[in-house]
């Protein structure tokens, strides 16, 4: 199963994508929306994110796909920044 399609099985669930970016890695999170051909999109809030497939490092998420915000206090994350 390619990563796409791995995605694809979780559109609908509350993620952490871990992006690169230079140097640095950054995260963004929200439900999976769609796969596109290229990018994924993440809805977050009233915020719509589209994030390039080839730039995906990592994605986490709880079993089930619910939100973090529900388990974990979001200093915890903080270091991720």
């Amino acid at each position: 199963m390619t990563f796409e399609e791995q995605l694809q099985a979780q559109v609908g669930d509350f993620m952490t994508v871990i992006i690169k970016s230079g140097g640095d890695s950054c995260k963004h999170r929200g439900i999976l929306c769609s796969i596109r051909d290229d990018f994924i999109v993440l809805v977050y809030d009233d915020e719509r994110i589209e994030i390039p497939i080839n730039q995906i490092a990592s994605v986490r998420k709880l079993a089930g796909g619910v939100s973090e915000e529900d388990y974990y206090d979001d200093r915890c994350y903080e270091d991720w920044n």
